[in-house]
């Protein structure tokens, strides 16, 4: 939604589904920048969508992605808004998502393959939690040193 709000676009995965535990490459150099922050390069997150951003909007930054997802998370500094396409979209659990994909309508919706493997994944694994948490509370409390609080606070003071 955001993407498309600030100029970019969206569409189906052409690859399909992304179910179940993903790996997320963050840009560790950017995030430090932006947020002050020392991350690990990976975190493992739940997901369970079919949309991704096709085209970032002019400004925006991407501070994650994955193999199959090339925007996962990014940033608009334009506005101040940060985006991420990654968590279990309401979802409370890894076992409210398990139970959600056995109850869909595999055979129209989700191929039962594709469907066994995102499970396996989460019982495999765990979400970090910590990361993506840290992240959020972050860029919510807007970091002092960060160019991106600095350059938003500036242009809006004006």
């Amino acid at each position: 939604v955001l993407a498309r709000a600030f100029g970019g676009s969206t569409g189906r995965d052409p690859s399909g589904w992304d179910i179940g535990l993903s790996t997320i490459n963050l840009d560790t150099k950017r995030i430090k920048e932006l947020f002050g922050l020392d991350v690990t390069s990976q975190v493992k997150v739940i997901e369970i969508h079919q949309d991704q951003v096709m085209r970032l909007p002019p400004d925006a930054l991407i501070l994650g992605s994955s193999k199959k997802t090339g925007v996962e998370m990014s940033i608009y500094p334009r506005c101040y808004l940060a985006g991420l396409g990654l968590g279990p979209n309401g979802l409370g659990s890894v076992l409210a998502m398990a139970m959600a994909l056995s109850k869909l309508p595999m055979p129209r919706l989700i191929k039962a393959e594709i469907a066994r493997d995102s499970i396996q994944s989460l019982e495999q694994a765990e979400m970090d939690q910590f990361v993506i948490n840290k992240l959020c509370k972050t860029f919510l409390k807007g970091h002092p040193k960060s160019s991106l609080t600095t350059a938003f606070t500036s242009e809006h003071e004006a």
